[in-house]
């Protein structure tokens, strides 16, 4: 342990002394230091603290005598309590300090009045700055209020993207701008549900723009940044494929007995499907269409953890014997491949469109498709007996 510090000491003496005419500014540095605990991650920082509020409060509160013996004991403690508590002042301005700063930026920034489309189906909400920012600080001070137009919007479900409107300047060897250019930067669209980690996921964003930020000025050597326009957040009305009781085939299809495309009059046609896969041989084959044949079988499948009509995660499909992953390992390759995009005449996003091979506990291999139809979607099974076939003609080859 260090020696006394015997100007600390003095100190000591003196606040003891006079501070019955200090309770208004020992209130204050009460408070600043309890401040200081509540921000504190270890334990022995912590433990400081409580010894400072401690001592503090004895002495505003306590006889000459007593305020007298305390500081000096706290005085003569040694160097490395006064050094925690010097750190510890210094965490508490720091920390302050970049409050404040913080507080005086998002003061800074402007939103706009929002721009709503017909129907309100897009919303675009501009932000702007009052005061000069880099650009990674100017993300960080508006990402709170985007957080708060989100949340605030209103819906379960948005579709969002971030653009960042920056003008950079080329200057030449005497100090002069020889050109300006605008560049826009696209963070990408993000689905939002309430489910979503809006702080993780506008972090993700703001990184995007960055890496955008940082190729665009790699390949144009010589720009810097001369101002930052606006921030424009775009939000979009989201709304999920809904079930539908049945979606017809086309003709063609239909036709070449491929298929088997149950009529269900819910919006659980994943689980009709499956039914139909798995209990073909059973059915009758005349009437594969007719969804009352499988209700036998309705408490067959473990269908905990999926949601109808939109599932999204077959994983949590118990039937299947192997993960996806495994399953993808020993099944060919053809018949992992996404699915033509184009469905008869009608052109599908292939991201909803693909083979989701799946597997049942006896092993057999079923293909499952999703048919969209505007904004319906169904879920169809090749037909057992016409593997390959249903695999060709609904791949339109």
């Amino acid at each position: 342990m260090n020696g006394p510090e015997w100007h600390l000491i003095v100190i000591g003496i003196i606040v003891s002394i006079l501070a019955g005419g200090f309770q208004p500014m020992l209130a204050i540095i009460l408070s600043e230091f309890l401040k200081v605990f509540t921000i504190q991650d270890d334990d022995e920082a912590k433990f400081t603290s409580a010894t400072l509020v401690g001592i503090i409060m004895a002495v505003a509160v306590g006889s000459a005598t007593c305020k007298l013996i305390v500081s000096l004991t706290f005085c003569i403690a040694g160097g490395n309590l006064t050094t925690r508590l010097r750190k510890l002042a210094f965490k508490s301005i720091v920390w302050q300090v970049g409050e404040k700063i913080k507080k005086d930026q998002e003061s800074m920034i402007r939103v706009h009045e929002p721009i709503r489309s017909i129907k309100d189906v897009l919303t675009t909400w501009k932000m702007t700055s009052n005061a000069e920012m880099d650009i990674q600080n100017f993300l960080e001070v508006t990402r709170g209020k985007r957080m708060n137009i989100i949340q605030n919007c209103g819906l379960k479900g948005v579709k969002i993207n971030v653009v960042l409107h920056c003008t950079f300047v080329k200057i030449n060897p005497t100090g002069k701008e020889d050109d300006e250019n605008e560049g826009h930067f696209n963070s990408g669209n993000r689905t939002i549900t309430e489910a979503t980690d809006l702080i993780e996921t506008f972090k993700e964003m703001d990184q995007k723009i960055g890496e955008k930020i940082a190729e665009w000025t790699s390949e144009k050597s010589g720009w810097t940044l001369k101002e930052i326009v606006k921030l424009q957040l775009n939000i979009n009305q989201h709304t999920p494929l809904s079930g539908s009781q049945y979606v017809a085939l086309p003709k063609w299809i239909k036709e070449k007995n491929a298929v088997i495309n149950v009529q269900n009059r819910d919006d659980k046609c994943f689980k009709w499907a499956i039914l139909a896969a798995v209990h073909h041989e059973e059915e009758d084959q005349k009437h594969t269409h007719r969804w009352t044949q499988y209700c036998r079988w309705n408490n067959e499948l473990n269908l905990k953890g999926l949601e109808f009509p939109d599932l999204r995660f077959l994983d949590s499909f118990k039937i299947m014997s192997k993960s996806l992953e495994e399953l993808a390992k020993v099944t060919p390759k053809e018949k992992l491949k996404n699915m033509q995009k184009v469905f008869g005449d009608l052109p599908l996003d292939p991201e909803l469109y693909k083979v989701n091979p799946s597997t049942s506990e006896n092993n057999r291999v079923i293909q499952l498709r999703e048919v969209i139809d505007k904004r319906k979607m169904e879920y169809i099974v090749s037909h057992p007996d016409n593997f390959e076939l249903g695999s060709r003609c609904i791949n339109g080859v």
